[in-house]
């Protein structure tokens, strides 16, 4: 692990920003950086290395997460982590449009809600497991890719994103989640979580050949304020490891 011992000692104050502490591999990291850049909020980032174990250092755990994760954020002196909470809050407190999430209106929301918990227990787990056996796993562990492993992962994730886009991406002439026509938090965070697999290259373009809504959505996305420059690193990572083949 490096040494950062003093890097995270020193907790933002009261200052008007979002201090969102992210590495932008992470899916749920760069949901939040977008949602800023996005919606214009005033946002510094504290990049924390999880290729480095910056995430569960002693003075990450103290001052800023004690769950050893990202992402988390400080905002005007409360600390906080959890995605979906970061989302919900910044969305409040910098009282943002409520196309973004409808936080002042309980029945507009409860469409963005339920997506935000299914999100965790379905597509989230869904893709994650699934790109570490097909990609990050035999990465790391410089290994061959175990198919048994894939197939098993493949189906979870080919479910779950059956019903992002059967479910969810519905209504009539909706263009984003839980049939709004703008995008919201929901929108954010499935976005990120799916496009992790197009680091698989072919294997990401068939999983969504058969599902053209989908690819809209997914192109919709790309055209938001800020995509290109949070997805810098993510690109770079793609690019130097392209996969044509199919698993």
């Amino acid at each position: 692990m490096a040494d950062v011992s003093d890097k995270f000692s020193v907790v933002p104050s009261a200052d008007g920003i979002a201090h969102l502490y992210v590495d932008m591999m992470s899916q749920p990291s760069r949901a939040l950086v977008l949602f800023c850049k996005a919606a214009g909020v005033p946002h510094e980032l504290h990049i924390v290395h999880i290729a480095r174990g910056e995430h569960k250092s002693p003075s990450y755990a103290k001052h800023i997460n004690a769950n050893k994760k990202v992402p988390a954020a400080v905002i005007d002196g409360v600390r906080m982590a959890e995605s979906h909470t970061i989302l919900r809050f910044i969305a409040e407190h910098f009282a943002l449009p409520l196309s973004w999430y409808p936080y002042s209106q309980p029945i507009p929301r409860v469409a963005i809600d339920e997506y935000l918990d299914w999100h965790h227990t379905n597509l989230r787990p869904g893709c994650a497991h699934f790109f570490r056996a097909a990609f990050l796993l035999p990465k790391l562990q410089n290994r061959a890719v175990d198919l048994d492993e894939v197939a098993t992962t493949r189906k979870a994730m080919e479910v779950a994103v059956y019903k992002l886009n059967k479910i969810f991406l519905k209504g009539p002439g909706a263009t984003y989640l839980c049939g709004r026509y703008m995008p919201s938090i929901a929108d954010l965070s499935a976005f990120c979580e799916l496009t992790q697999l197009e680091i698989l290259g072919s294997d990401f373009d068939a999983i969504i050949a058969d599902k053209p809504e989908l690819v809209a959505w997914i192109a919709r996305m790309k055209k938001l304020p800020g995509y290109d420059d949070v997805h810098t690193v993510f690109n770079k990572v793609k690019a130097a490891n392209s996969r044509p083949n199919k698993l």
